[in-house]
């Protein structure tokens, strides 16, 4: 065997491995200087790889210098402090296993819930859910072509359209979160880009921030479908990564702004127990950080009397809605919901009942835009949890309504003997 026919089957099993490599669904773009003599050279560059499962490690194959994502810029320390001020309240503290453990993983295509998002049992289901909302938003309603099929055939993806509508809900979140006008993306990376400072506490997470900054939304829909695997890696914080680029497409300026944070009034996105408060929902749900849920701006207090501040809240008919119930309220102090969010413009709700998230959803679009359909229809309940294993169909008819206790003690007997999914339904279609 000559050098030449050596060099050669040296070229073409390079080139099996990365058809391996794509085919297996993985991103990989090289840069590599080529030697006569001895074929491929030790300075190739791997960008972007994408290992999942039993995948091929290319440090093997490929040479030492391995840089996974082109361009971004490194986050600041000032950024750093900030976005850990705004999200957890403190840079000193970070999130829990719990947390850094959720990501934007599938169930089993095979399973009960093809269409649907893995969610942990902490406070990151809230927004977890908030996204499977999106996900069934485009899944359901804005497909890019027509089928023959129904719409309830939407409920068995395969792979390839449970991933675009993915894909197009995320956007959808970071580009009203941006005004329609920009989107910011974050992803993680192996170094920190700043030292050791006594103004921030290091958590291996928002040190190791790259920022991707965007001005149309195609971009932005190309970028995070080359970098959707980083959501979605077991140990890659993927639903942190995409709250920070919530919160940074918004800006935190903006944030601050929406939640009307001062000197004298502190604020933060997630509560002491780590759950989401109605700011970060709302951020999530409208691109508004607002801190209610009623509609618009309240000026005045109950007696007529001017407020120092506005008491901001949805401005507009979100896309996806919210319900909530929480059987610990008294009957007269209830936390209310606008209509904004009550009637939105797609039949997709995520709900808080007891202080647990879930999502209701039909694939009827007219029971939001027709009011006959609302005297009987069906919907499915989803939680993204192992202990639900299979669909949850709620058939619902309001015309026959329930008798209305004449005594404030038997509104709360009968409260207690409807289940609380139901009072939580009751509050916008009785």
């Amino acid at each position: 065997m000559d050098e030449r026919e050596s060099t050669s089957l040296v070229e073409r099993d390079h080139l099996m491995k990365l058809l391996n490599l794509l085919d297996s669904e993985k991103t990989l773009l090289i840069d590599a200087k080529m030697s006569e003599e001895e074929g491929w050279c030790q300075e190739e560059r791997v960008i972007g790889v994408r290992m999942k499962g039993g995948g091929v490690d290319v440090r093997r194959h490929l040479g030492s210098a391995m840089t996974r994502t082109i361009g971004g810029t490194p986050i600041s320390l000032e950024t750093a402090v900030e976005l850990r001020k705004i999200v957890y309240g403190t840079p000193h503290h970070s999130f829990s296993q719990e947390w850094r453990k959720s990501t934007l993983e599938f169930q089993d295509i095979d399973g009960p819930y093809p269409y649907g998002i893995q969610t942990q049992r902490c406070g990151s289901r809230g927004l977890a859910l908030c996204i499977q909302g999106y996900l069934l938003k485009h899944l359901f309603f804005d497909r890019e072509y027509k089928s023959s099929l129904s719409t309830a055939s939407s409920l068995k993806p395969n792979s390839f359209e449970r991933r675009r509508a993915l894909i197009e809900g995320m956007c959808t979140m970071l580009w009203q979160a941006g005004e329609k006008r920009r989107s910011t993306v974050v992803l993680m990376e192996e170094e920190a880009c700043f030292g050791p400072d006594y103004r921030y506490r290091f958590d291996n997470l928002t040190e190791r921030l790259h920022v991707f900054e965007f001005r149309k939304l195609e971009e932005v829909k190309s970028f995070v479908k080359r970098n959707l695997d980083r959501f979605q890696e077991e140990n890659g914080c993927g639903l942190i990564l995409f709250l920070y680029s919530l919160v940074l497409s918004r800006t935190i300026q903006k944030v601050r702004e929406d939640m009307d944070i001062s000197k004298e009034k502190k604020g933060k996105l997630l509560t002491d127990m780590e759950d989401l408060t109605i700011s970060l929902l709302n951020l999530a749900l409208t691109g508004h950080a607002v801190s209610f849920l009623h509609n618009g701006d309240i000026l005045y207090d109950s007696r007529g009397n001017a407020l120092p501040r506005p008491l901001k809240g949805v401005q507009e008919r979100s896309h996806i809605g919210f319900m909530f119930w929480d059987k610990g309220e008294e009957p007269d102090r209830r936390t209310e919901v606008g209509s904004m969010l009550k009637t939105p413009k797609t039949p997709i709700w995520v709900t808080k009942v007891n202080q647990m998230y879930g999502l209701l959803f039909s694939t009827n679009l007219d029971l939001v835009n027709d009011w006959r359909i609302e005297n009987w229809f069906t919907l499915s309940y989803y939680t993204g949890l192992v202990s639900q294993p299979r669909t949850a169909i709620l058939n619902i008819e309001t015309r026959r309504g329930r008798p209305r206790p004449k005594t404030t003690l038997g509104h709360k007997q009968e409260e207690n003997r409807i289940p609380p999914l139901e009072n939580c339904i009751m509050t916008k279609y009785v």
